[in-house]
C-alpha cells in the first residue's frame, strides 16, 4: 500500500468534523506553496505555524466585544485547601541585583521548603494585584504577569514533595482571597514526575515542582485557535517572574521543557485538549 493509499484510508475513516480539522491544517501551507511555487516537502512545524496564524483562525471581534467577561481565575475545586500565611516574605533586592542573580539552578539542598516561601513565590510572581474595568466588567482581575489580552491563560499546578506542614500531592494554585493551594490528588509523586522527564533525577531533591499549564478556553473566545500560540507566550511571562522572584527569595529554580505532556497531564487530571502542561519548574532550597 502506498503512502497516498494510506492517507486516503485514514481520511475515509474520519468524521466530517475531523476531516475539516485536517483540511484546516493543510490549507494554509498548500496556499503558500501555490503562491511561491516552492515544492519542498511539507513539515509539521511550518504547517502548524501557518494553520494557527491564518486569519480565519481568529475569533470574530464583534462577538468578542459583546461577550461577557471571561472567567480567568481558577475555578477547579479541590478536595481540601491549604491557605497561605497572612504574612509573606517581601522582595527587597534591587532589580539589577536580581537580574544578575537569576539562573537555572539544580543544586537543591534537599531540605524542606517553608510554606511561606512557596506562597511568597507564587503570590509575588502571579498573584492578583488588583482589578480594572475590562471585558464588560467593572472589576476584572489583573495579575502580576502579563498575558495576551489580559485573559491569564496560565494556571500553576504545584506538585508538593517536601513542604513543611503540607501533605505531599498535586495542588492547584488559587490566587483568590489571599491565595491557597487546592488539593487535587494526595501522595508522593516524585517518581511519576521524574519518569515523565528524561535525565532529571536531580528533580527528586526539589521541594515542589511547579507545572505551568495553558487553559486554552480562556483565550479561544477572543483569539480562536491562535490562543494555542499565545498560551505558550503567557506561560513564558509567568516563568520569568518565577525565576526573578525565586532569585530574590534565595530559592533555587530551573525550567524544564523536555517532558511527556500526557504523563504529566495525567498526574494533574488535565485533558490535554483544553488544559495542557507547557513548562515544569522545580523549586528547592539552596545548598
Amino acid at each position: 500500500m502506498t503512502t497516498a493509499d494510506e492517507l486516503d484510508t485514514l481520511l475515509a475513516g474520519l468524521s466530517r468534523r475531523d476531516r475539516d480539522a485536517v483540511a484546516a491544517l493543510l490549507r494554509p501551507a498548500l496556499r503558500e506553496r501555490e503562491r511561491t511555487g516552492d515544492r519542498a516537502a511539507l513539515d509539521v512545524v511550518s504547517m502548524a505555524h501557518r494553520a494557527l496564524n491564518a486569519p480565519e483562525t481568529m475569533a470574530d471581534k464583534v462577538s468578542a466585544r459583546a461577550a461577557p467577561a471571561p472567567q480567568v481565575l481558577p475555578v477547579r475545586a479541590g478536595r481540601a485547601e491549604v491557605a497561605f500565611p497572612g504574612e509573606l516574605p517581601k522582595l527587597t533586592h534591587l532589580l539589577q541585583d536580581v537580574l544578575a542573580a537569576r539562573a537555572s539552578r539544580r543544586d537543591f539542598a534537599g531540605r524542606p521548603l517553608a510554606l511561606e516561601d512557596v506562597a511568597g513565590l507564587l503570590a509575588h510572581s502571579y498573584g492578583v494585584r488588583g482589578t480594572t474595568a475590562a471585558y464588560n466588567s467593572p472589576s476584572f482581575p489583573t495579575r502580576y504577569a502579563p498575558s495576551a489580552g489580559g485573559v491569564q491563560s496560565t494556571d500553576i499546578y504545584v506538585i508538593v514533595n517536601d513542604v513543611t506542614g503540607v501533605a505531599p500531592g498535586a495542588y492547584l494554585y488559587a490566587p483568590q482571597d489571599g491565595g491557597a493551594l487546592r488539593l487535587l490528588n494526595r501522595g508522593d509523586m516524585r517518581r511519576l514526575v521524574v519518569e515523565a522527564c528524561p535525565d532529571t533525577e536531580w528533580m527528586y531533591s526539589a521541594g515542589v515542582v511547579l507545572v505551568l499549564a495553558g487553559s486554552l478556553s480562556r483565550g479561544r473566545w477572543k483569539y480562536g485557535d491562535r490562543s494555542y500560540c499565545f498560551a505558550h507566550l503567557d506561560a513564558g511571562f509567568v516563568g520569568e517572574n518565577l525565576y526573578l522572584c525565586a532569585a530574590s527569595l534565595g530559592l533555587r529554580i530551573c525550567a524544564v521543557a523536555g517532558f511527556d505532556a500526557d504523563r504529566v497531564g495525567g498526574v494533574l487530571g488535565l485533558d490535554g485538549k483544553q488544559d495542557i502542561p507547557l513548562l515544569l519548574m522545580p523549586v528547592g532550597t539552596r545548598a
